[in-house]
């Protein structure tokens, strides 16, 4: 069963950190290309998080990858040498090291992910969760998609929400309702959940 891996790296913010960042982001992933089961991989800033712009001079980013399955993850992380290679790059570059979350679902989230903003929505799951979010899915309609999943392992008590918008436009005329955002806030009632837009772009694996 496929995976949905997300990844929010928290990077230094000094300036020989920032030129370092810069001057590694070409070749940053070269040691994970041709990594078995490795489906997709996307990376990309954050634009808003909780209906709040985000300052590009703090480059939050989100690395998202798909796996053929849990095993191809773990076959890479975190002892192969693809991934200690890719993390020895990193390493230098971020205030801690990130933690994976890892999300299980029957479909792939390549539709969202690959849309030109992808909105992630995620938190703990409650017993209402699934049902809130076949009402977004219905609200929404057959034209945008999205991907819902449950988190597996350390993150199993987590849900994973994606859609996939085709621009600003229809993001600001559906993602703005106030009927859409009653139903994310009613994803869990007790909790509030993350509610972040990003563009990502596809890096050659």
């Amino acid at each position: 069963m496929p995976i949905t891996e997300v990844v929010f790296p928290v990077f230094k913010l000094d300036p020989e950190t920032l030129a370092t960042l810069q001057a590694a982001a070409p070749t940053m992933f070269s040691t994970i290309k041709g990594v078995p089961g490795l489906l997709n991989l996307l990376r990309g800033p954050l634009l808003e998080e909780n209906g709040q712009a985000v300052d590009p001079s703090t480059h939050r980013s989100v690395l998202s990858l798909e796996w053929e399955n849990v095993e191809s993850f773990h076959g890479f992380y975190p002892s192969s040498d693809a991934f200690l290679g890719f993390f020895n790059v990193v390493k230098p570059l971020v205030a801690a090291a990130p933690s994976p979350q890892l999300f299980q679902a029957e479909n792939r989230s390549t539709d969202c992910l690959s849309s030109n903003l992808t909105q992630i929505i995620k938190g703990q799951a409650a017993s209402g969760t699934a049902e809130t979010w076949k009402k977004i899915q219905q609200l929404l309609g057959a034209n945008i998609p999205s991907y819902q999943a449950g988190g597996i392992e350390k993150d199993a008590a987590e849900f994973l929400g994606l859609i996939g918008w085709k621009s600003k436009e229809e993001y600001e005329q559906f993602g703005k309702q106030k009927e859409f955002l009653e139903l994310v806030k009613q994803l869990n009632a007790q909790n509030e959940v993350d509610n972040i837009l990003v563009q990502l772009t596809k890096i050659d694996t």
